[in-house]
């Protein structure tokens, strides 16, 4: 379960990576102008793999079981003007495609520099 936790977190990570943002022409935007409350959603899918003992494996090698999911996340990011931000959403995962097997629910919340 942490491993599948530290996926979670990399997915969202990866997710709300920024993108490029430029101010007045300069090269770099201060963190200052970044600052603000901003909406958060995330879709997409991907799989985890596992050996025979499902102990998590690389899905190129020694992938004994691949469990596709699909995610879907939406929250709220606040960033302040020294760059501190604090992001709270909710998740769910659900098996791709869908079954008989009920969506895990989450609802992190993550804080960085």
């Amino acid at each position: 379960m942490r491993k599948l936790h530290g996926l979670l977190v990399f997915a969202v990570i990866v997710g709300l990576a920024p993108q490029t943002v430029r101010a007045d022409g300069n090269e770099s935007t201060p963190l200052s102008s970044l600052a603000g409350t901003y909406g958060v959603t995330v879709h997409g899918s991907l799989a985890l793999c596992t050996d025979a003992n499902f102990q998590e494996a690389a899905c190129a090698e020694n992938a004994k079981h691949v469990l596709p999911l699909t995610v879907a996340e939406v929250g709220v990011e606040t960033i302040d003007s020294t760059g501190n931000a604090c992001t709270s959403y909710v998740e769910t995962l659900s098996d791709l495609p869908p079954d008989f097997s009920a969506p895990i629910v989450v609802n992190p919340a993550v804080v960085g520099q």
